[in-house]
């Protein structure tokens, strides 16, 4: 089977969960697939400097074709309506190679893929042309819901909805949603599955704690911080944490916050001032504004105490407890 996957985000400068997952999904699939039976179209903004491509546009790696978009970096590290999905669409200029690939399936990472989807079926599969044949069958990918917490996305998710043949969501929550909003079927809920990387770090540990001899001091919280993932509840348990003078250098909270949008940086700005007075070595860090690999977690995990994952509807929604 060859499938053509339409994803905003993938390996180039990943700023979210979204870029992490269609990475795992590319690499689950490949594993699966014979050579050459996967091609990946994706963004990538403008400034870079990453000349893996061979002509600026086309890659492979891993039996995996891809091909890139450059678009504004302004617009880079944004999952919404203000990201550059227009962009990414209208950088489509030459599909002739998709057409050659021909496809058995297309797969569409939530609503910045529709676009996207739409100029290549335009361009390759005319439907005024009695010659064309007809294009193959689209399944859209709900990574997430942006409707659920900004209505301006509602046209946006109902037209990819109804355009495709087949819907797979994360959880049942954004399924029902789905059906009912936008009376689609069929929808079939696949749960993400574990980080490949981050599988491979755990295995590479030694069967004995290897982290004996660090301390375990943090107060952790690892979400982006948009309203759907309710990092402000996260905030709310620091700065009462702050009033009854709980931090110290036994417990730090430490706030991973790459995002730079509005609503972040309200909340960045709420947290610094809750913990402006602790004073620890981990002082310069207590905000950490890059996005992290999957090493760079196992770091932080391996001197956290509690991390705090807020969103309610969530399957981690909990307070994990490292020992």
């Amino acid at each position: 089977m060859k499938i053509v996957f339409i994803t905003y985000e993938f390996k180039y400068r990943t700023f979210s969960g979204n870029g992490v997952l269609a990475q795992s999904t590319i690499r689950g699939l490949a594993k699966k697939l014979s050579d050459d039976e996967i091609f990946v179209i994706c963004a990538r903004p403008d400034d870079d400097d990453d000349d893996d491509d061979d002509d600026g546009m086309y890659a492979e790696e891993e039996n995996v074709r891809i091909m890139s978009v450059r678009v504004p970096k302004q617009k880079w590290g944004k999952l919404d309506r203000s990201c550059a999905y227009e962009e990414f669409a209208n950088g489509l200029l030459d599909l002739a190679k998709l057409l050659e690939f021909n496809a058995d399936v297309y797969m569409g990472v939530d609503w910045s893929s529709a676009n996207a989807f739409k100029r290549i079926v335009e361009q390759n599969y005319p439907s005024s042309s009695s010659s064309s044949l007809p294009p193959p069958p689209f399944v859209y990918l709900n990574y997430r819901v942006f409707t659920l917490h900004d209505d301006t996305h509602r046209k946006l998710e109902e037209e990819i909805s109804q355009v495709a043949d087949l819907v797979i969501c994360l959880c049942k929550t954004d399924a029902k949603f789905i059906s009912e909003q936008f009376k689609k079927s069929p929808i079939v809920v696949i749960h993400p599955p574990l980080r490949e990387d981050v599988k491979t770090l755990a295995d590479q540990q030694p069967k004995q704690n290897s982290t004996c001899g660090r301390r375990r001091n943090l107060l952790t919280c690892v979400v982006r911080l948009s309203e759907e993932k309710e990092p402000e509840r996260f905030i709310e348990l620091v700065e009462h944490l702050a009033k009854i003078d709980a931090f110290n250098e036994d417990l730090v909270p430490i706030l991973v916050a790459p995002s730079k949008t509005e609503y972040a940086e309200a909340l960045k700005k709420r947290f610094r001032e809750a913990t402006k007075t602790i004073s620890t070595q981990e002082e310069e860090q207590l905000v950490i504004e890059e996005f992290l690999d999957a090493k760079q977690l196992a770091d932080l995990y391996s001197r956290t105490k509690i991390n705090v994952h807020p969103c309610r509807k969530d399957g981690t929604y909990a307070f994990n407890i490292f020992f």
